[in-house]
């Protein structure tokens, strides 16, 4: 393997042979059905140059009050990231708004109530789930490395509630 890396056994072989390998320190590379390297990416490179993915995900069950953390991530570089929530309600709320904390490109502090609709009725809120139902909404997001990301559940009232959070990193330096 390319840069160092010593090439494990074939971690995905594809139908015409060819193969992907990724080595003890997490590089990786395609290779043709005859051993050929095609590229190769460091895990350096790859986290530098953003691979997409779910970086930080978390379920809860059964929640009966303001939840300080459903979801956190704290980027190794700045990028840009979608933040998905999906929210239960089992006995009905009186009322509690997603939030999302982060620092911005500029470095100021941002707090973002995440937009949801129960599903089916299409009608957005500020971020409040108010009825036994299922809802779910997403924002996307530009933040500063090396700063929390933090979706969390505040103004809770009264109610049951599974909360799920999922952030994904869609691009970045």
């Amino acid at each position: 393997m390319t840069g160092g890396g010593v090439a494990s056994a074939p971690y995905v072989i594809f139908s015409d042979a060819s193969y992907l390998t990724v080595d003890p320190s997490g590089n990786w590379g395609f290779f043709t059905p005859t051993g050929t390297e095609l590229f190769f990416v460091s895990r350096t490179q790859a986290v530098g140059n953003c691979v997409p993915g779910i970086y930080a995900e978390n379920d809860l069950y059964g929640q009966t009050g303001n939840v300080a953390s459903i979801c956190t991530l704290t980027p190794a570089v700045e990028g840009l990231f979608r933040v998905s929530v999906a929210i239960n309600v089992t006995f009905a709320s009186t009322g509690s708004i997603i939030e999302c904390t982060y620092t911005d490109h500029n470095s100021t502090a941002q707090t973002d109530k995440i937009p949801i609709a129960p599903t089916g009725t299409g009608t957005f809120t500020a971020g409040a789930f108010t009825t036994v139902d299922r809802w779910s909404g997403e924002i996307m997001i530009r933040a500063k490395s090396t700063t929390a990301v933090v979706v969390k559940t505040i103004s809770y009232a009264t109610g049951t509630y599974d909360v799920s959070a999922v952030i994904e990193r869609l691009a970045g330096t």
